[in-house]
């Protein structure tokens, strides 16, 4: 009476033998031994890639990113300090959470329902700014009287139209005037975390 080949068993009797958990053992440990060579060769490449980019930073001066930081400002010689511009990166500590959410909210939307200036072929060509086209467009995104204007189409119509533009803008002019006294100021650092240890989560 012959024996049958352990490969010639049915698999449910196969599984029950010692081999074939050999085997299987065998090709667990060659998958883990591949996966684990694999990052192995991915770290050394990555710590090789690494080393010869801060050898070359080195060479252009800037052995480390604490020499890339500007140095401190006083607040009264800052123009980014101004009570308009502050609150854009002064967060509660550790947070991405503005101090005074409204003042944030106020300086990161400032003049955003304005129209976009367009200017035609530029200075350099001679040609004026559409004003009576860009009053009218105005009045619609600020919704101001623009009848002044539509009702000037002669040779007055772009002195009317400065006029609205003016008069639209002023609710403008406390803002505007404040960066106008700050930009006086010598100096502008944001208050952005240098000293985060993670370059990437600076802002």
């Amino acid at each position: 009476m012959t024996t049958p080949s352990p490969d010639s068993l049915p698999f449910y009797r196969r599984v029950f033998r010692r081999t074939f958990w050999f085997r299987v053992l065998f090709v667990l440990l060659l998958l883990i031994t591949l996966i684990a060579l694999g990052y192995a060769v991915e770290n050394w490449r990555g710590h090789r890639a690494w080393t010869n980019y801060q050898k070359e930073v080195d060479k252009m001066g800037f052995s480390k990113l604490a020499a890339l930081v500007p140095p401190a400002v006083p607040d009264e010689k800052n123009f980014a300090m101004t009570p308009f511009l502050k609150p854009l990166f002064d967060f509660l500590p550790g947070t991405q959470t503005p101090r005074d959410r409204d003042a944030y909210v106020r300086t990161l939307k400032f003049a955003e329902n304005l129209p976009a200036f367009e200017v035609q072929r530029g200075f350099n060509t001679g040609r004026r700014v559409d004003l009576v086209k860009y009053a009218d467009e105005l009045s619609k995104k600020t919704k101001a009287v623009s009848n002044e204007v539509n009702a000037a189409n002669t040779g007055n119509a772009r002195e009317a139209a400065a006029k609205q533009i003016v008069s639209a803008l002023e609710s403008f002019r406390p803002f505007l005037d404040e960066l106008r006294q700050a930009s006086h100021r010598p100096s502008a650092r944001f208050n952005i975390r240098y000293d985060n240890p993670n370059a990437a989560g600076i802002l």
